[in-house]
């Protein structure tokens, strides 16, 4: 059997600078997971998060917990 795998990617869109990340799940834990990396690896503050509004980004929940450990606030769009 194959194993799939699912893309995750964001780019910034003034500075065009990317960040792809592979994983084998599609659920909002490895959304939450994508979005910590993502906090870490960009080297500025991010203010908005748009998204495919796909259900593995619009469990409340999820996103909620996410943004209450990082402390900030995130617009998901």
């Amino acid at each position: 059997m194959e194993k799939k795998f699912y893309q995750y990617t964001a780019i910034d869109e003034y500075s065009r600078l990317r960040y792809t990340w592979f994983t084998n799940a599609h659920d909002t834990y490895a959304s939450s997971k994508f979005a910590r990396r993502l906090v870490k690896y960009f080297p500025f503050k991010i203010k908005t998060i748009q998204t495919d509004n796909g259900f593995e980004f619009t469990n409340r929940l999820s996103w909620q917990a996410f943004l209450k450990s990082k402390k900030q606030c995130l617009k998901t769009h």
